[in-house]
């Protein structure tokens, strides 16, 4: 989240305030401006977590 934030000219903050897993707040995000970074995009999606059978075709 922070690479793509930094890639969009955002600066994301994260905290976690939850104790335990059933929380109801498990974390907190807070997006500021900032510069933009230069990420190149592949590398984005090559970070990405994606369920089996979840890609469009």
């Amino acid at each position: 989240m922070k690479d793509a934030a930094s890639a969009h000219g955002q600066r994301a903050e994260i905290a976690i305030p939850a104790r335990s897993a059933f929380d109801t707040d498990i974390a907190a995000v807070r997006l500021a401006q900032a510069k933009p970074v230069d990420y190149p995009l592949p590398c984005l999606e090559l970070r990405r977590s994606i369920r089996k059978g979840q890609l469009p075709r």
